[in-house]
């Protein structure tokens, strides 16, 4: 396949390039730096606890014991202000504001 391009390339001379090849995606990039601002302002909406559970098991991968040991809490109480700390964040970044 790679010689077979050549061969088409040398064929047709030099400057002769599909244009496809020479366009550069540049959405994506734009779409993760844009999602990125986005989760970093929906972050910034959470309290304290909330945004800090959610860093340490989602961001850090930290087991719910973990990061029970760091936040001086249980096990339940990690768990259930993940679940709510996901929650007002997919509600966040859906375009419905916290309370």
């Amino acid at each position: 396949m790679f010689r077979t391009q050549y061969k088409l390339r040398k064929r047709e001379g030099p400057g002769a390039t599909d244009s496809a090849e020479l366009s550069i995606p540049a959405g994506p990039a734009q779409e993760w730096s844009v999602l990125n601002g986005e989760l970093r302002q929906a972050l910034g909406l959470l309290t304290p606890e909330h945004r800090e559970v959610l860093v340490l098991v989602a961001g850090f991968g930290m087991s719910y014991k973990e990061a029970a040991d760091i936040c001086d809490c249980a096990i339940g109480t990690i768990k259930s202000r993940l679940n709510r700390a996901r929650e007002e964040l997919v509600t966040t970044m859906n375009g419905n504001p916290l309370n």
